[in-house]
């Protein structure tokens, strides 16, 4: 929970860095919730910030999650 609220007071000073929604990605993740989860990963690939790979990778957590 602590992650999340890190990554969420980040993301208010730097809402395009991408690196920062895939961290409350995963921390949303690791918390099991999943809708939030997938937001966060939807909306990192949305910044156009990502390298190719970190993009790969955020594309693949987003698929994972929306999987049952």
């Amino acid at each position: 929970g602590e992650a999340a609220d890190a990554y969420r007071a980040a993301l208010r000073v730097a809402p395009q860095a991408g690196t920062a929604w895939i961290g409350l990605g995963l921390a949303l993740a690791s918390l099991d919730h999943r809708p939030e989860a997938a937001e966060a990963f939807r909306r990192a690939i949305a910044t156009g910030s990502l390298s190719g790979e970190v993009k790969e990778y955020a594309e693949r957590q987003l698929r994972r999650l929306q999987s049952p």
